[in-house]
């Protein structure tokens, strides 16, 4: 385990395995970096795969208690990429990491070399058509493990990974950090900067 400085004193942890051009995972929100277990692993064959703890989850410290936003937390995963000597790296965020992801694109454009987005958006729609499924909605924030696991995976991969699975879902996060990482995603809007990304 290795642990990089943010810019107010964090350690944010983090961890590298295989070899190849570098490949940064960002986690969801109130995950920790062991949730992207076999995919960490697969692409691990391929890639250099770097993956971190977000601040206040698993073994990352909190840092400046204020608010959290997708954009300082974009700025921790710049920081882990410059400790793991790493300038230049395929990304890749899921939820509410490819919100921090879009940041991470915006902010630091000579640091990407592609960006991958996985079930995430630029924040709440300015479309009133474009608005979240309530019984997805509702799934997600009631914390139901059971409510939860059809919307992140297929059945079939829950029955035949059922560790993997536990893993993803208990990342030890604190309700502290929970609600801190909910507002950092809830409050997300790249929508006007997003047409800026080139990678």
């Amino acid at each position: 385990m290795n642990f990089a400085e943010a810019a107010d004193g964090a350690e944010i942890a983090w961890t590298s395995e295989g070899e190849g051009e570098p490949l940064l995972l960002i986690a969801g929100q109130a995950t920790a970096m062991d949730g992207w277990g076999p995919t960490a692993e697969l692409l691990s064959r391929y890639y250099r795969v770097i993956r971190f703890d977000h601040r206040g989850i698993g073994r990352s410290g909190k840092g400046d208690t204020g608010r959290y936003t997708t954009r300082l937390l974009a700025e921790d995963a710049v920081a882990v990429l410059d400790a793991a000597g790493v300038d230049l790296a395929h990304v890749y965020g899921h939820s509410m990491g490819g919100r921090v992801g879009q940041w991470f694109a915006i902010d630091y454009p000579q640091k990407v070399r592609t960006l991958i987005l996985a079930a995430t958006s630029g924040g709440r729609s300015p479309d009133a058509g474009m608005q979240p499924d309530r019984a997805a909605w509702d799934a997600l924030v009631s914390g139901d493990v059971s409510r939860l696991e059809p919307l992140f995976f297929d059945a079939d991969w829950v029955r035949s990974n059922p560790a993997a699975t536990h893993t993803f879902f208990n990342s030890g996060a604190s309700a502290w950090a929970k609600a801190r990482h909910f507002r950092a995603s809830r409050e997300h809007d790249a929508w006007r900067q997003l047409s800026s990304i080139h990678a």
